[in-house]
């Protein structure tokens, strides 16, 4: 996983994107234990304390789920993890047409851009 950070938006907040990203893209998979806090932050270099932070925001957020000891899952909630990668897309897809925009170009213009470059990517 790529652990690289920007600035001006908070750390654990962009831990959760990342691994969010991660679960949508099947990195992780339904009902598979993700690895550790201490584990997770050593790899992404930073303090345990913010992982954590991050990890209880996707726990709050539905996305794991903790049976007791045995530590942190991917949810099984198959459905919600749908609508959360939709919802992803769905932001991602508004920030296009808002740059397409700035550009002064139309959502159809866009589309046609989309349709066009679709055909380059694998």
């Amino acid at each position: 996983m790529d652990w690289t950070f920007v600035g001006g938006l908070p750390i654990w907040s962009q831990l959760c994107d990342k691994i969010k990203r991660a679960i949508v893209l099947g990195e992780y998979k339904p009902n598979e234990r993700i690895p550790g806090v201490r584990e997770l932050a050593a790899e992404a270099q930073v303090n345990p304390n913010t992982m954590q932070r991050a990890l209880a925001k996707l726990e709050e957020e539905g996305m794991l789920v903790t049976h007791g000891t045995g530590g942190r899952f991917v949810s099984a909630d198959v459905e919600r993890l749908c609508r959360i990668r939709k919802t992803m897309l769905g932001e991602a897809a508004r920030e296009y047409l808002q740059k397409c925009a700035e550009f002064g170009i139309t959502s159809k213009e866009a589309i046609t851009i989309i349709e066009e470059e679709g055909d380059s990517v694998g």
